[in-house]
């Protein structure tokens, strides 16, 4: 994430579901979306939605492109991977950014 331009990008690789009766698998979950959460558990926190990207039978997904409105500063970052589809789970967060990819994530 480059909080200067907005420039965001994320891969997921093998997402499961784990201690349902999908068990190994994606389930009924094909579509996705990150989600950067600027000043995490603050009363100023803002967060700011990637488009959904689908996520395949194997668990593949992967964006790059532009998040709208990213403020150049943003403590306590957390970036999440979100259920989009189905929408009965819409919102749901399953998986969290392991690592940042650019120096100024957080600056």
């Amino acid at each position: 994430m480059n909080l200067s331009t907005g420039a965001a990008a994320f891969r997921v690789d093998q997402l499961v579901i784990n201690g349902t009766i999908f068990s190994g698998t994606p389930g009924p979950v094909t579509g996705i979306i990150g989600t950067l959460v600027c000043n995490a558990g603050d009363p100023t926190e803002t967060v700011f939605d990637t488009p959904e990207v689908p996520l395949s039978s194997d668990g593949d997904a992967h964006f790059s492109g532009h998040l709208g409105g990213v403020p150049t500063v943003c403590t306590n970052p957390l970036f999440l991977i979100r259920i989009s589809t189905p929408a009965g789970a819409h919102g749901l967060w399953i998986a969290t950014g392991t690592r940042a990819r650019t120096s100024n994530l957080g600056n």
